[in-house]
């Protein structure tokens, strides 16, 4: 770690509070000041000191520390195909271990060994925990996310609320939903078009359709307290500032307040905020937990439905290709999102972290207590030995296993969950669904033909041919065969998984569609951001933006094109 660059360090983590920059400068200090001299009397000897000073030394090249932490994770990943591990803060500091071997995620997921937990708020966390103290942040988690399913990883707290949701995911998900998210789409996108004019910013799009989309569907609610713009604000600045470590604005919060307090008091009653409302007035969530997971999941889904929104998009504008492929064969665009959501996974680049409660091994390596796992769905999908030439784009990668489900999935898909309700049907017209429409919204068996969670179709993804394979290193020698082949990720893996997910996919595939059905995009700056390595696509701040803006302008599709 270069000493003359602490300052920038401090500066772009701590910002204007004066307490994060103090404890940053210890911090780097610190971490700087034990790494010479251990590596001065021990140059040989380097191993996981080395790495974690190399990842260092990676993270001070950019703006933001945070921004360049997965390009600092391919460099030094590159060294490793099973897994990186690195010692944290130099000689000191516990294991941080990155899985790039499908069998140890599977492993430290299923594990009675290990435990999920949040760095800024658990118990297993106290560097965290001091960290959000010395900044404030702590105050605003503990008003607004402590009671949610983003902070109760594991336990009866996560188990409980967890129940909640895929009860509502099970009442809400439906073909009905799918088509309201189709003609939802297709009418913003012309009044945006409209009312935006002849040039915008590709992902500020994004957020706002998915914004009103689920204000609308999801939260049965009208914004009364705010603008729309207003609104993105809030939810990205609330939910920013936790990699800032730093609590928003003071307007920020006052807005936020009116915002959730109206939400909770006026939305409707099919939507998530009553659903939860109600299982708080039936004892099954406390107050807390009923107005935390509305504010996380406002938080959350403003910006992963964006960020799975915008890249597909993006793709489409940038290769004509490939927007003439999906829009001769409809079902190729499940395949088409499978593989852009391998290349940019919808979620967070960074999962919620796993920590070893006792010793373990898995084959020949060593995990010891309080190690922390690190999974990133990034390290899995590039990884050579899992994937075919794992950094193209390659449009038919998910072929063959889509077309395989849709093929197999019937009407009523995995039991009652996406069954027709015939009096909601009625409700929308078929006149209203096509009227100047050429197309119709997803069908539930495309939105699930992209959801391979069983061991034979994770095992049916391409993988490189055994002439190309890489021998298994003596790192993992004796390692058990897993059961499960979990090297597809987008949405989490094990006890972790989104348990919205087929909600997100209803309204991110209808919003792809109904765009590319109706309308033409054309890239008119992106300062060469498709050019970029993938790895350097996003920033690590709300979630994963993209690095910088795309300047786009929309136009109406020609007839038959």
């Amino acid at each position: 770690m270069s000493m003359t660059n602490i300052p920038d360090t401090i500066a772009e983590i701590g910002g204007t509070n004066a307490k994060a920059a103090v404890f940053v400068a210890v911090l780097c200090l610190f971490t700087s000041a034990i790494t010479r001299l251990y590596t001065s009397f021990r140059k040989t000897e380097w191993g996981e000191v080395k790495e974690w000073c190399m990842i260092t030394a990676c993270l001070q090249r950019g703006e933001n520390p945070a921004s360049n932490l997965i390009k600092a994770l391919h460099e030094v990943s590159g060294m490793h195909l099973f897994y990186v591990r690195v010692r944290m803060f130099g000689l000191f500091g516990p294991h941080l271990i990155f899985p790039k071997d499908e069998g140890l995620v599977t492993h430290v997921t299923r594990s009675k060994k290990y435990v999920r937990f949040n760095p800024l708020t658990s118990v297993h966390s106290p560097a965290g925990r001091l960290i959000t103290k010395a900044t404030g942040l702590d105050s605003y988690i503990n008003k607004y996310l402590t009671g949610s399913i983003w902070c109760n990883l594991d336990g009866p707290h996560a188990k409980r609320q967890k129940a909640v949701y895929h009860g509502y995911i099970q009442k809400s998900v439906s073909q009905n939903l799918s088509k309201r998210a189709y003609v939802f789409a297709k009418e913003f996108l012309r009044n945006f078009a409209e009312r935006e004019g002849s040039e915008f910013d590709l992902f500020d799009m994004c957020q706002k359709l998915n914004a009103e989309m689920q204000l609308k569907l999801m939260y049965d609610y009208t914004l009364k307290t705010c603008s729309l713009e207003r609104y993105v604000e809030i939810a990205n600045k609330g939910f920013q500032c936790m990699y800032k470590f730093r609590a928003p604005e003071k307007d920020i919060i006052e807005d936020m307040d009116k915002l959730f307090e109206d939400m909770v008091a006026n939305s409707g009653d099919d939507g998530f905020i009553a659903y939860f409302k109600k299982a708080h007035l039936e004892g099954k969530l406390s107050f807390d937990e009923f107005y935390h997971n509305v504010i996380v999941a406002v938080f959350l889904s403003q910006q992963t439905l964006p960020h799975g929104t915008f890249w597909p998009i993006a793709r489409c504008a940038h290769d004509q290709g490939v927007l003439k492929a999906v829009r001769n064969d409809e079902d190729s665009l499940v395949e088409y999102v499978s593989e852009e959501f391998r290349i940019h996974g919808p979620s967070s680049p960074i999962l919620m972290p796993y920590i070893a409660l006792e010793e373990d091994s898995y084959g020949s390596l060593a995990v010891p207590k309080g190690s922390i796992i690190q999974i990133m769905p990034g390290l899995l999908h590039a990884n050579p030995r899992l994937w075919e030439e794992p950094n193209t784009f390659k449009q038919k990668r998910f072929s063959s296993v889509v077309r395989k489900r849709l093929s197999s999935l019937s009407a009523t898909i995995i039991g009652s969950d996406f069954d027709s309700d015939d009096e909601e049907e009625k409700k929308l017209d078929d006149t209203d669904l096509i009227e100047n429409f050429e197309s119709k919204a997803l069908t539930m068996e495309s939105i699930s033909a992209m959801l391979f969670s069983r061991t034979d179709e994770q095992d049916a993804l391409d993988r490189p041919s055994k002439k190309k394979m890489v021998r298994r290193s003596s790192s993992l020698e004796n390692a058990p065969k897993s059961a499960s082949k979990q090297r597809y990720i987008p949405f989490g893996v094990g006890r972790g998984i989104c348990p919205a997910q087929r909600l997100g996919l209803t309204t991110v595939l209808n919003s792809v569609k109904a765009l590319i059905d109706d309308w033409d995009v054309e890239i008119i700056d992106d300062k060469g951001l498709l050019e970029r390595p993938s790895q350097d696509h996003i920033l690590v701040d709300t979630i994963s933006r993209p690095r910088n803006d795309i300047r786009c302008r929309i136009m109406k599709k020609e007839r038959g094109k």
